[in-house]
């Protein structure tokens, strides 16, 4: 049970993550959001936990 207390916590701390509030702040559309995340690490990381939580696609 306390695993999925910290896995929400984990989920609340990427949802409110302020890279990615400033990311969807500066850019409006899909296409400068995409450059933006190709040339950011950090947003790119954040995004990539993000979708393998959500078992987009499968870990490596």
């Amino acid at each position: 049970m306390s695993n999925k207390k910290n896995t929400n916590k984990d989920k609340n701390n990427l949802d409110n993550n302020k890279e990615i509030k400033d990311l969807l702040k500066e850019n409006d559309n899909k296409e400068e959001i995409a450059e933006e995340i190709s040339q950011n690490k950090k947003i790119a990381d954040i995004l990539g936990n993000r979708l393998a939580n959500k078992n987009f696609f499968p870990p490596c």
